[in-house]
């Protein structure tokens, strides 16, 4: 290696390892040839970079930005590393399938879900400075869990399955250190029941079943019904809902719907640049919903929802005959231009983003 490429090298690596946690977190993936490493906007590897084990599927944060977690669904231990070097720290036992959560400095918490079990939502919460743990159990069935600032909140609903859910909406504040700070029942309004979709944002939970739509502050009450078309509606971000067509945006405070349209095609929804981009690049919206760019003919994707970074997107292209042609698409996420296709069974995500984007090609291709 030359003088030039050495110095290079050296500098990419200082530019990853020493950026400040405020700074954009790096990319991270794997063709599925070679380790976890960190990559450029093109889905090439920046030399002399550190690397997590190939299995790895899911990376969080802590809150000062100087240490992560990584773990594999597969695997039964989450490992506390270095954000500059990459080194293990501490390794802790965790359940197969568990999301990871780190609400304060020196606790980290993980969330699975056991059937099996009479309080099927089990939560583990670990003590990193004193070496200890604390396990609880929730009834009911969890439907969505979220760090909010220092307590990670677990939204439950009553019943057998997630087939027959018999009520009631719970909403559970959980402590760093693993104990149970606050229970609240959710008021249901009127028209709603048990099979109704909830989904939990922060304060807010959105209320939707068919034709009925309606948001809820959480631990008050406070009840508005939204005008929308029907349809079981999701968040995209923190001040907009989706579903299929239809895009909102939410004024939290008013708890109102302020703008709405219909996107005329149904396909996913990504939060950039204070609005939206829908599809894989078909059209992008501002924060008031003006359409404000379109790609009529954007890269065609699996529509596993894409992963934003970098000003990007990027998505899977799953070849059911051929496994060796599946490959990675990028596209410009202001303009939705397809900029490249890298070949391999890809998986990336943003270092602390939580789970990676990667194609399971038995549920693809049934």
């Amino acid at each position: 290696m030359t003088v030039a490429k050495a110095f290079a090298a050296c500098a990419a690596t200082f530019m990853v390892m020493a950026m400040p946690a405020s700074a954009e977190e790096p990319l991270l993936g794997s063709d599925g040839k070679g380790r976890v490493r960190v990559l450029d906007p093109d889905l090439h590897i920046v030399p002399g970079t550190p690397a997590l084990p190939k299995a790895t599927d899911a990376t969080v944060l802590s809150p000062d930005g100087r240490r992560f977690a990584s773990w594999s669904f597969h695997g039964r231990r989450l490992t506390v590393r270095s954000r500059r070097t990459f080194r293990p720290i501490a390794r802790l036992p965790i359940e197969t399938g568990a999301d990871a959560y780190w609400p304060a400095r020196d606790h980290v918490m993980t969330a699975v879900y056991r059937p099996w079990l009479e309080r099927p939502a089990v939560i583990r919460a670990f003590d990193l400075r004193h070496g200890t743990s604390r396990t609880l159990r929730l009834c009911g069935l969890p439907l969505e869990t979220e760090r909010v600032g220092r307590l990670l909140r677990v939204l439950t609903v009553g019943g057998p399955d997630f087939c027959c859910r018999t009520g009631p909406f719970v909403v559970t504040d959980i402590g760093a250190a693993g104990v149970v700070k606050r229970r609240w029942r959710v008021p249901l309004p009127a028209g709603f029941t048990a099979g109704a979709g909830m989904r939990l944002s922060r304060n807010l939970l959105l209320a939707t079943q068919g034709r009925r739509q309606a948001l809820i502050r959480v631990h008050r009450g406070t009840t508005k019904r939204l005008d929308l078309p029907r349809g079981f509606y999701d968040w995209v971000g923190r001040r907009f809902l989706h579903d299929g067509r239809h895009l909102a945006r939410v004024d939290r405070r008013a708890l109102s719907v302020s703008a709405a349209v219909d996107t005329g095609v149904e396909a996913t929804a990504t939060p950039f640049a204070g609005g939206v981009v829908v599809g894989f690049g078909r059209a992008r919206y501002d924060a008031g919903l003006r359409r404000v760019a379109e790609n009529p003919a954007p890269a065609p994707t699996q529509g596993f929802g894409p992963l934003l970074a970098g000003g990007r997107l990027y998505d899977l292209v799953v070849d059911c005959d051929d496994s060796d042609r599946t490959r990675a698409a990028i596209a410009d996420a202001t303009t939705g231009a397809a900029v490249a296709e890298r070949r391999g069974r890809w998986k990336f995500g943003v270092l602390g983003g939580g789970e990676f984007d990667q194609a399971y090609a038995d549920d693809v291709c049934d």
